[in-house]
């Protein structure tokens, strides 16, 4: 994600609200981007063992799923889909 960040930066940057069209503000940048984080952070602490437990394939295809989700969720405009799609992506 740290390489990354730039790139998203300026892709959530360009989103305008729904609502007001007013761009995304830096505030709501960050926003998204500390769900991305925090996600990870609660997952990732029992990621490992859950993996263990289900298998490594399932991780594998848990993981390419939610990359998936959250590579499709920068394509929306909605604010509420681009913070499930970092939610996902944390989580992948």
């Amino acid at each position: 994600d740290w390489m990354q960040g730039p790139y998203f930066h300026e892709v959530y940057a360009s989103k305008r609200h729904v609502a007001t069209g007013e761009p995304f503000s830096d505030t709501d940048v960050s926003r998204l981007f500390l769900a991305g984080f925090v996600a990870a952070t609660l997952v990732g602490t029992a990621a490992g063992s859950l993996v263990d437990s289900r298998g490594r394939r399932a991780g594998c295809v848990l993981y390419a799923a939610a990359a998936g989700a959250a590579a499709a969720s920068v394509v929306c405009e909605r604010p509420e889909l681009l913070l499930a799609g970092r939610v996902v992506g944390g989580i992948g």
